[in-house]
């Protein structure tokens, strides 16, 4: 029986090194030859050292792989040569030839092995995912997780079959005690892999939030990486579980190996970008520009990808700004501005920079360049879906003197995946011992005036806070803390911010600590507090479910507070209508919040078309007719004029514009298709829409649109809509059968129109031939249900009439209905 082959020594060496390097092939040599142990402790240090210059150089990321693979495959080449000696990873038994036991163990091993992985794969999760998640939650995705683990099966079964084979030639795995110390072996390789390899792999991604370019890793760097674990995983567990020494002595190796692996695969790879990328904001966040300034330029030159390159210039810039230097500063924007395939938001946000740099400035300005920012308002973030909140509040309690975790904060207060409420917002503060005052329509004035005092404020968005703790006034930018956008120091300029603050009204939030222990307490809540503020709080509780008593509250508050006028507004039914609308004539200061409105809807950037919607409403409650058709024309010269559209159109009809009327009112029979449920006033506009068609001769149009509005409506509104849709000509008997049926879905004992129905149906099957069995149907159902509800001989008589008529037609068309 000849002795089994093994690999050459060459290639087990060139495999060592491409995977941990070198200095791995030395180490393996220096078990068996004392002797090299010093030359092996010295290549470890320079093969770190080396792998460490590569991944930090400015070199590019594809040349730093070349390299460093170069050197690895010729250095382990070498070493094999000029040190002939075997690679020994066993405990010295006499090796076996291949056994048959080991298609014996394929069986147990398609159960084994995956649920092993499974196992380790969780436990290594477990480990890594809780530091993961407070960069990405992304890294973490059970999704993800799951199929990294359906994945490991197709690698797990087959390496577990050439582990056993190679175990059976050890003479191994005939006790219970190797059983266990197998499994003990691949559990231990399995968790170093995922914490090692795959929390590498995850930690280096998750700084790719918010920055195009930095996607996920390419393909081929991951099968790199991934394959050469696989291959790794049998020699690692076979010296685990038989190789020379202690336990203890095998799992330290183990862990070194591995770790030597992962760092020369992240050279080998190219991950040298990714790595300068990530260092640079850490330091950033910890607020060393120079240095984070310094690794931006070395992930640009690292990777010159388009999308990226746009996002580190745009860093640079800024970073560039805040050091003083501004021809470098503009430098950078210039070129953030003529990169190809760049981000368009960064490219937007480079000329506006330029914009402002180039102007001069002016004489209202407090100081040329001048940037304020609050110190020591930084806090850990917790980057989890729908956690704005409890990062903003931490950040505010934090500074203000109450040091609090986010993780703490968003227990208490944040459902993943729906955000954080207002009433849980009010809730928390005051269970912290603070204020929290709300201020709706401010400006940026409000929000200087603050940081002049010490104080962040915070800027709602509709489903969204941030912190601004800073702003520029040369650069023209709010100096804000937005987990949206990923990066701790963002500087938005001021129309961006504008724009998503005015959706929701230019709500400010301004915390203040009880007790008036901080300078410029007192003051700010004197010039933040007042009626207004209380009003605002009932009326954004009062949005959370459309309360109508809170809007009455808010209103009661502050008579003059637009936005409760219409938030009232907008819940009324038709049954409770003219008694709320008597109410809020009582209780409302009409002048004033018409006048805030009027100014609001001028005013740059604010929700135009919400508060012109409810503007419209209260001119409709009012019955102010002429008023309304001209707010109609106003926001029409803005395209806003869709805001009000069907409560103009209703009040253009009642004023004779039937132009106008049908011009507003036309897009209505569409919308509700498309809607659920229909608006306030959606019914008596198509109604109107129906008349003003008409009274124009447009019959046709009049007829598709009382076609819609009969699907809505009942009771003595469909009774004019049948009267109208019979004075219609030329629209034929299918236009009447779809009237009339929609009329008998509520109205089914109506015998009059059950009667009228079937007439329609039996003329629409003579003339018509499409559907002609199923009109034949209808009109039998009809007139049967109308002889069954028929009270007097004379209606009877009718429907048996009709109902010969179908039996004559049903039997000249062949039907056996």
């Amino acid at each position: 029986m000849s002795e089994p082959r093994t690999a050459p020594a060459y290639l087990r060496a060139l495999g060592l090194g491409l995977f941990a390097s070198p200095a791995a092939v030395l180490w393996a040599l220096a078990r068996s030859r004392p002797a090299l142990r010093p030359i092996a402790i010295i290549a470890s240090l320079v093969s770190v050292a080396a792998a460490l210059l590569l991944l930090t150089s400015r070199l590019r990321f594809d040349l730093v792989a070349a390299i460093w693979g170069a050197y690895c495959v010729l250095a382990s080449l070498a070493i094999a040569a000029l040190l002939s000696a075997e690679l020994v990873d066993d405990d010295g038994r006499s090796r076996v030839p291949w056994s048959r036991l080991t298609l014996k163990a394929l069986v147990p091993l398609i159960f084994l092995m995956p649920s092993l992985g499974a196992l380790a794969g969780l436990l290594g999760l477990q480990l890594t995912g809780g530091f993961l998640a407070r960069l990405n939650p992304g890294v973490v995705d059970p999704r993800a997780a799951f199929s990294q683990l359906v994945a490991d099966i197709f690698w797990l079964i087959p390496c577990g079959a050439l582990f056993v084979a190679s175990s059976l030639r050890r003479g191994r795995l005939g006790k219970p005690a190797d059983l266990f110390a197998a499994a003990a072996a691949w559990t231990v390789f399995l968790v170093l892999r995922q914490i090692l390899l795959q929390g590498a792999l995850a930690a280096l991604n998750s700084q790719k939030i918010g920055v195009e370019g930095f996607d996920d890793w390419n393909q081929w760097q991951v099968w790199v990486a991934q394959g050469a674990f696989v291959v790794a995983a049998v020699p690692v567990t076979l010296h685990l579980s038989w190789g020379r020494g202690s336990w203890a002595s095998r799992l330290a190796g183990a862990a070194l190996l591995l770790s030597a692996a992962t760092l020369n695969l992240a050279v080998l790879v190219g991950a040298s970008s990714r790595v300068a990328f990530v260092t640079a904001r850490i330091l950033e966040r910890s607020g060393r520009v120079p240095a984070a300034l310094s690794w931006y330029g070395r992930a640009l030159e690292a990777d010159s990808n388009p999308a990226l390159a746009s996002y580190l210039q745009h860093r640079i810039g800024l970073l560039q700004y805040k050091l003083g230097d501004l021809e470098r500063a503009r430098a950078a924007f210039r070129l953030l501005t003529t990169t190809r395939d760049a981000n368009p938001e960064l490219v937007a946000e480079g000329r506006y920079y330029l914009e402002r740099l180039a102007r001069p400035v002016g004489p209202t300005e407090t100081a040329p360049g001048r940037r304020r920012v609050l110190p020591g308002v930084e806090v850990a973030t917790e980057m989890r879906d729908a956690y704005c909140a409890p990062n903003t509040l931490a950040l505010a309690f934090r500074f203000l003197g109450r040091p609090v975790s986010v993780a703490e904060l968003g227990e208490k207060v944040t459902l993943l995946g729906l955000g954080t409420s207002g009433s849980d917002i009010r809730f928390v503060a005051d269970e912290y011992g603070f204020d929290h005052l709300l201020v709706p329509f401010a400006d940026l004035d409000d929000v200087r005036w603050l940081i002049d005092r010490g104080f962040p404020a915070l800027l709602y968005q509709p489903g969204h806070v941030l912190a601004v703790f800073g702003y520029d006034d040369r650069l023209g930018t709010a100096v804000a803390f937005d987990t949206s956008r990923w990066d701790i120091w963002v500087d938005l300029p001021y129309p961006d911010l504008e724009k998503a603050w005015g959706q929701d009204h230019f709500l400010l939030g301004v915390v203040l600590p009880r007790g008036g222990q901080k300078p410029g307490v007192d003051e700010a809540r004197k010039h933040f507090s007042g009626r207004r503020a209380d009003a605002a709080w009932h009326w954004w509780l009062a949005g959370e479910g459309w309360d109508e008593a809170r809007f009455r509250k808010s209103l009661l508050t502050d008579p003059t507070f637009s936005l409760a006028v219409f938030g009232l507004l907008s819940t009324l039914d038709d049954a409770a209508k003219a008694e709320e609308t008597a109410w809020l004539r009582r209780h409302v200061d009409a002048p004033a919040f018409e006048a805030e409105a009027r100014r609001l809807l001028g005013r740059e950037h604010s929700a135009a078309s919400e508060i012109a919607r409810g503007l419209g409403l209260w001119y409709f409650a009012e019955g102010r007719w002429p008023e309304l058709v001209a707010l109609s024309a106003d926001l029409s010269r803005r395209r806003l004029h869709t805001a009000v559209a069907t409560e103009a159109g209703i009040a253009a009809a009642r004023l004779g514009d039937w132009q106008r009327a049908a011009f507003l009112l036309e897009g209505l029979p569409k919308d509700l298709q498309e809607e659920e449920d229909e608006g306030p006033n959606d019914l008596e506009g198509i109604e109107s829409l129906v008349q003003a068609d008409l009274a124009l001769g447009r019959s046709d149009a009049a007829a598709d649109a009382l076609t819609e509005w009969s699907q809505w409506i009942a009771d003595d509104r469909m009774d004019r809509a049948l009267a109208e849709s019979e004075a219609i000509a030329n629209q034929g008997p299918g236009f009447l059968e779809g009237i009339y049926e929609n009329h008998l879905i509520s109205r089914p004992d109506d015998v009059a129109v059950q009667l009228r129905y079937a007439e329609v149906s039996l003329k629409a099957a003579r003339e018509l031939p499409e559907d002609r069995p199923d009109r034949i149907q209808r009109a039998r159902r009809a007139a049967t249900l109308a002889r069954a509800f028929a009270t007097d001989p004379e209606t009877r008589a009718r429907a048996v009439s009709l109902l010969e008529e179908v039996r004559k037609l049903s039997e000249g068309t062949g039907s056996k209905n």
